[in-house]
């Protein structure tokens, strides 16, 4: 079956469930038809090539599935794999790393980490590694240390134990950079991982807005619980709508976040434009889970409209 013939056949089956677009307009504009996702889920189910089934996934998740949802689009996913492991007919690094990184819950940290360590899933266990490395659980990481020190899982788990500031990864980054078992290019990955690691430890960005002040009362407040993951895509949204809310202001709230140990806060202040005029911009990141952070964004009013606050902000007590 072509492409076209497998496009026509997936668009008459949404149409016979009253959905009104074409799997390429669901595909190209996440906006339309948010409430087709049960009939997007159901079609993932359903027998398609590799090429449609990254489409529909596309689609389903590009229109925020609820947690139930998710759930069972990440099982199907999941089947795919363990059916297809080693077909280079199936994109599988692609579903892995864009569908299932960031949408598996925690109670699969050991079937992840052992599918990590297992040689039958290939060149898929390096973007398993991150995978593992997204969820939210401190039993994700003694199957990471295990994968720094394998060639071929090496560049994966190294990014990720960088991120969650794991003790000892600077010796792991050393060996691995030494070890004549891992290639030239991932070599260079984790040259650039390590380097990473060294910059913030050394000369962290965020040091020169950190300050122990309280934030002046009155101010309207804005808030949102961010994923490690979304954190840049999320800040740069943000600077858009900003005047001088650039690169460096975003760098400087990463490395924050970035130095946060689990349960601890810092306190960052800007100063940014608003219709022309000089405004304080505060900012306060909490860590309340690994790789998972709350947001507090503090300003006047207008600032906190550009935000795109839905609900009316409320004065700081």
């Amino acid at each position: 079956m072509t492409r076209n013939e497998e496009s026509e056949k997936v668009d008459k089956w949404l149409s016979q469930r009253g959905v009104k677009f074409t799997i390429s307009d669901l595909y190209h504009v996440p906006v339309w038809g948010r409430e087709f996702v049960p009939q997007l889920l159901e079609l993932l189910k359903t027998p398609l090539s590799p090429w449609m089934t990254k489409l529909v996934a596309n689609a389903l998740f590009a229109r925020k599935p609820n947690a139930l949802q998710k759930r069972t689009a990440v099982d199907h996913l999941f089947q795919l794999i363990k059916s297809h492991a080693g077909n280079a007919n199936w994109d599988l690094p692609f579903l892995t790393y864009n569908y299932i990184r960031g949408n598996v819950s925690v109670e699969r940290v050991h079937e992840i980490g052992q599918m990590v360590l297992s040689p039958k899933f290939g060149e898929l266990r390096d973007t398993l590694a991150h995978v593992l490395g997204a969820i939210r659980s401190a039993e994700a990481v003694p199957y990471l240390l295990k994968a720094a020190e394998d060639p071929e899982t090496a560049v994966g788990a190294l990014d990720n134990l960088v991120r969650k500031k794991v003790p000892g990864v600077e010796r792991l980054c050393e060996a691995a950079i030494r070890s004549n078992q891992i290639d030239k290019e991932a070599k260079e990955t984790i040259r650039e991982i390590y380097a990473r690691f060294k910059k913030r430890a050394t000369n962290p960005a965020h040091l020169q807005h950190l300050t122990k002040k309280s934030i002046p009362k009155g101010l309207e407040e804005w808030s949102e619980n961010i994923d490690e993951e979304e954190l840049h895509k999320r800040l740069n949204q943000i600077g858009k709508a900003l005047v001088g809310f650039g690169a460096p202001e975003i760098a400087a709230i990463e490395d924050a976040c970035a130095s946060l140990r689990v349960d601890e806060t810092k306190r960052l202040k800007f100063d940014i434009g608003v219709k022309g005029e000089s405004t304080e911009f505060w900012v306060e990141a909490y860590c309340d889970d690994i790789g998972a952070f709350d947001i507090y964004v503090f300003g006047p009013t207008d600032l906190i409209k550009i935000l795109g606050q839905k609900s009316k902000p409320s004065p700081r007590q």
